[in-house]
């Protein structure tokens, strides 16, 4: 470690030249408009690899119902089937209106998602590929998911976005009191609205009605979803989801790589991504690699350099640190398998697995990270109350 000069501390703190380069500020990023809101209700937009139908189907209407009810996934996960059925889903609201009303769209995209579900499936609208509740966190995962891929620098809540367009939506309308009773709050014009006048406009359901039908996927749903909905996407303008990749801020290290510049000017065409991100792999990949473990490069760089996410290249990362390991590393690895299997089965009733983590760290003779353990464990199906995604 290089040492400053005349400094008296026992562990003197390394120049900044040494450091990894400060991470760039976020770019501004465009409001929502009504074509990032159609491509959003898409189920094809949800399309990931790895994702079925039936989560894609799912976003869509989290979409739908976020943009036109202004109520998000943590509300909309309870939702029960048979209260969606009989038209008496309700959600807290200390203002305003607690039963929402739902435009045609929303209806039709929620009916779209259960002709998809599972037979057996729970008691909740939104299930799982296996019937069961969906858990908030992994649509969390798919908001980031869809952030990284198509917008421009991310570093906002999707959901909030999309709030924030459907306060826009009612910027244009008289009804104030009506627009807060929808929206369960005073938004920011309203501020002065008193709350009987705003439980009045709750109380009159044609009030209600006159301003939803001003918001703009108030139309025929037929018109915003499918293939007349794609249409209206592209007649659209998006600002946010666009067909262009997020280009991350480039680091002097990145732009002055010749390999990193090479991948730079490669073509990603419609066709053929797979085999050419493949290839890229074997050929650039562990030279970028290094550029990371030296901190000359960043992991959004690096998504953008090989146009895939932080989790494909954690597996990439895996597959060539095991590639690389000698035969007598290799025999290390496998004995240490064992043995950690050994110590979990044989260890203390009532010793938990944190427990048991920290009990193998303070081992200086163990020479993996607590991430190799869970996977090692997780293989052996030793660990329990581990939810798979």
């Amino acid at each position: 470690m290089t040492t400053l000069p005349n400094d008296p501390r026992p562990n003197p703190i390394p120049p900044y030249a040494v450091l990894s380069p400060p991470r760039p500020k976020p770019g501004p990023v465009g409001a929502f408009t009504t074509a990032d809101v159609i491509f959003l209700m898409q189920p094809a937009s949800w399309r990931f690899k790895g994702s079925s139908a039936l989560s894609s189907y799912r976003n869509a209407a989290l979409v739908a119902i976020a943009a036109t009810t202004r109520i998000g996934p943590t509300y909309a996960l309870a939702f029960g089937l048979e209260a969606w059925r009989a038209g008496e889903i309700e959600v807290p609201a200390w203002l305003g209106l607690n039963r929402p009303i739902f435009l045609p769209v929303v209806a039709k995209a929620v009916e779209r998602m259960i002709r998809k579900r599972p037979k057996g499936s729970g008691e909740t609208l939104f299930v799982t590929e296996k019937g069961a509740e969906v858990h908030v966190g992994d649509v969390d995962q798919s908001m980031r998911a869809m952030g990284r891929q198509c917008g421009e620098a991310w570093h906002h809540d999707l959901v909030e976005r999309l709030f924030q367009y459907h306060d826009r939506c009612f910027d244009g309308v008289d009804d104030r009191p009506a627009v807060a009773a929808l929206a369960r709050q005073r938004l920011a014009p309203d501020s002065r609205l008193s709350t009987r006048a705003i439980a009045e406009a709750a109380a009159d359901v044609a009030r209600l009605r006159a301003a939803l039908e001003q918001h703009p996927l108030a139309e025929n749903a037929r018109e915003l979803l499918g293939k007349r909905g794609l249409e209206a996407m592209d007649k659209g303008r998006r600002t946010v989801f666009r067909a262009e990749r997020h280009v991350p801020v480039l680091s002097e290290a990145v732009k002055n790589d010749p390999v990193c510049a090479k991948l730079i000017a490669t073509p990603w065409e419609k066709n053929g991504q797979f085999k050419l991100r493949l290839r890229l792999r074997d050929d650039d990949f562990p030279h970028v690699e290094r550029m990371r473990v030296q901190k000359k490069i960043r992991v959004e760089e690096m998504e953008y350099l090989f146009n895939t996410s932080a989790r494909t290249l954690e597996r990439w990362r895996i597959a060539l640190r095991d590639r690389e390991r000698t035969e007598a590393e290799k025999a290390e690895a496998e004995r240490w398998k064992a043995e950690v299997i050994r110590r979990f089965t044989a260890r203390q009733d009532g010793e938990t697995q944190q427990s048991f983590f920290d009990r193998l760290a303070e081992d200086p003779t163990f020479p993996f990270d607590l991430n190799w353990v869970r996977g090692v464990l997780l293989g052996a199906h030793l660990l329990r109350g581990v939810r798979r995604r």
